[in-house]
């Protein structure tokens, strides 16, 4: 129900207004839903969602002027809470993501999914997020390159293995006159 196009039209114009009192609940009600919901079912845009990272960035570059410390307003980091679970559900998905206009949402995505990977209780048998594309390519220096030099990045990460981390960690060693460990 809350799921409808026309509802989450609504809630969406909701969290764009100035004076909204209750914007911190809206998201929350929102990312409690999210998790049992698929996406592609719905006949909506979730790009629109994207323009929610203005009213962020506002209060970001607002607090960045009066320089008091960097904690967002309640609402607004309510907002950038639900911008960067409904990323990474459209993700989970396999839907389009729109272009972010925050610079570090796409880091904050990452280290939720490896926060809530670290939190699950030992055994569970989940599987670590995947490695940031974006930053081993700048780790190997063709960050920016062609996409030829990036897709060699993604095949070499594609090809990782765990076990592949006791040998890394042994040639560093080598190289720079460590004892390992």
């Amino acid at each position: 129900e809350l799921l409808r196009p026309s509802v989450l039209a609504n809630l969406l114009r909701y969290l764009r207004s100035g004076g909204a009192p209750c914007k911190e609940r809206v998201c929350h009600v929102l990312l409690r839903v999210l998790p049992h919901a698929t996406l592609r079912d719905v006949d909506f845009d979730w790009a629109r969602f994207g323009s929610l990272e203005a009213i962020v960035e506002w209060h970001e570059e607002l607090y960045e002027r009066q320089r008091v410390p960097p904690l967002l307003p309640a609402g607004s980091q309510a907002m950038l809470d639900l911008l960067v679970d409904l990323r990474e559900r459209l993700r989970a998905e396999g839907l389009p993501l729109w272009e972010a206009a925050l610079p570090y949402l796409d880091e904050i995505a990452e280290l939720s999914s490896l926060s809530k990977w670290l939190l699950l209780p030992p055994g569970s048998g989940a599987e670590p997020p995947p490695p940031s594309l974006r930053h081993a390519a700048r780790a190997s220096g063709v960050d920016g390159a062609a996409g030829a030099a990036r897709a060699e990045v993604a095949r070499a990460l594609a090809a990782w293995e765990p076990r592949l981390d006791e040998e890394l960690v042994r040639y560093v060693d080598s190289q720079h006159g460590g004892g390992g460990g």
